[in-house]
């Protein structure tokens, strides 16, 4: 079923329907408790899909700005409707080629509203607001001037955004892309600061095919509590490019550990050469 289109009116550009296999549920009942050590949640919610075009061949590699733009503006949208049920958290995440998990061909998004957030956003959340309370600035504010500072893992940067390799990537052409001003979460994004990320966007998928030849790759808007009016200096939405070019064995299905065999400034090299001028 559709629950939003842009534009309303006419033929639609990009819309948002329920996924057919949904990994949540509208309404429900509680789960059944079970006895100790174990514990359920509940798994309500919604999950959605984000047609991102009509047409069937449409990529962000030949897509242009205002084409990337209309889709972060439906997902910004869909967030702000989910956003009033009070979820635990909201995903939004791409996911490109086979090895990515991907399941329909014709390009779209995903958006899942969860009814608690999970442990590893808990733990997110929980580490950026100590560092604030430490340090008097968020992570983001301070890794932004790290990589500003050594400018060696800078992609592409304008007075709206910034792409970067991290410093420690999890996997080899890890790319970042961070709004320049602090805005909390997706909901608290601006018009222009969601443009400058789609189009830095565009530009880093088709470097990203250039460098790796199409890789799958998985895409996640990383986002703080999705709260309405609450202020949470201590977060800022960005997006994350997570290349699936390497599997993860057991030393980093044992610990945790990330392990990648190409060094972040050499990434970063390769990937501003390709990108399109």
């Amino acid at each position: 079923m559709e629950s939003l289109r842009l534009p309303a009116e006419g033929p639609w550009h990009v819309r948002v329907v329920g996924n057919r296999y949904p990994l949540v549920a509208e309404g429900g009942k509680a789960p059944t408790p079970v006895g100790y050590p174990f514990g359920i949640a509940a798994g309500w919610g919604r999950h959605d899909v984000l047609v991102e075009s009509r047409d069937h061949f449409w990529d962000l590699r030949s897509a242009t700005p205002d084409e990337v733009s209309l889709v972060f503006e439906l997902a910004h949208r869909r967030y702000r409707m989910l956003v009033t049920d009070e979820p635990g958290a909201i995903m939004v995440f791409r996911n490109h080629g086979a090895a990515s998990g991907t399941s329909l061909e014709h390009p779209h998004s995903q958006m899942l509203s969860l009814a608690v957030p999970t442990p590893r956003l808990t733990r997110r959340w929980r580490i950026a607001e100590e560092h604030y309370r430490q340090h008097g600035m968020s992570i983001a504010d301070t890794v932004l001037a790290a990589e500003l500072d050594d400018g060696r893992r800078i992609l592409s940067e304008d007075q709206l955004c910034v792409a970067f390799v991290p410093f420690a990537p999890s996997t080899p052409f890890e790319v970042w892309i961070l709004p320049r001003w602090p805005e909390k979460d997706f909901l608290a994004s601006t018009d222009a600061s969601r443009a400058a990320v789609a189009a830095a966007l565009g530009a880093m998928a088709t470097a990203l095919d250039v460098v790796l030849d199409d890789p799958a790759y998985n895409m996640v808007l990383a986002t703080g509590p999705p709260t309405m009016g609450r202020r949470q200096e201590w977060f800022r939405w960005h997006i994350k490019i997570l290349p699936r070019i390497t599997r993860r064995g057991g030393l980093e299905l044992g610990t945790g550990l990330d392990v990648t065999t190409r060094l972040p400034e050499d990434c970063a090299a390769l990937l501003r050469a390709a990108l399109p001028t």
